[in-house]
């Protein structure tokens, strides 16, 4: 009888340590994807490399909606806004649209930073970029 309560209290305590594991990894992954949709909403300075121009500054201010991104561009060739990008998995991609050609973008976070390429659809000019977010302002 007491080798059956044991074995008994033992199946229980197994079974609780199952549903706490599996529920602290649904928690992490529910942070993780809380992580993702709140990283990048904000503005961005940046330097592309590879165009016409040399190395390039540019900002870029994001809006985010999980993982659906919007924003705007402000560079030396002039400023656009962008829609329909996306964000999953740490990945980055949005095409900027300008006057005469497009601009894909595609991009890494990683620490803080993001790092990528970026291509036009007409000219076939392409380079890599990379930006870390702007200080907040402070009031």
């Amino acid at each position: 009888m007491r080798k059956r309560i044991l074995t008994l209290v033992t199946c229980a305590a197994l079974c609780c340590l199952g549903v706490l594991t599996v529920a602290a990894k649904n928690a992490q992954a529910a942070q993780s994807n809380q992580a993702d949709a709140a990283t990048l909403n904000g503005t961005w300075n940046c330097v592309s490399h590879g165009g016409d121009q040399g190395n390039m500054n540019f900002t870029l201010t994001f809006e985010q909606n999980g993982q659906d991104i919007s924003g705007h561009v402000s560079s030396q060739l002039g400023d656009a806004d962008f829609s329909s990008g996306t964000f999953k998995n740490n990945h980055l991609h949005f095409v900027i649209q300008g006057d005469s050609d497009s601009y894909d973008l595609h991009a890494d976070y990683k620490d803080g930073k993001l790092t990528g390429t970026w291509a036009t659809t007409v000219s076939g000019h392409k380079g890599t970029w990379e930006g870390q977010k702007a200080p907040a302002s402070k009031p």
